[in-house]
């Protein structure tokens, strides 16, 4: 996993699916600061897999595509032929 990766990526889908961080923030059961936190990539220590799992159910996307993942290249849910 990296890590350095992993706050861009859950901000490109949180964008993408049209949350702010207070949304993402309520949806995961987070607060807006560990949300915030996680985006910039400031990981003073590790957090408990839990988070990351609250966090690819909110946004609808498996942790497999957040942990980054070389062969996922699209937001899932958004633009896939099953959503046509």
């Amino acid at each position: 996993m990296n890590l350095e990766c992993l706050g861009t990526k859950i901000a490109l889908v949180r964008r993408a699916r049209g949350y702010s961080v207070a949304d993402l923030a309520k949806k995961a059961n987070l607060s807006i600061h560990r949300i915030n936190k996680i985006e910039e990539s400031r990981f003073p220590e590790l957090f408990p897999l839990y988070v990351l799992c609250d966090i690819a159910e909110a946004l609808e996307c498996s942790l497999d595509y957040l942990c980054g993942n070389k062969y996922t290249f699209s937001v899932p849910g958004l633009n896939d032929e099953e959503d046509k």
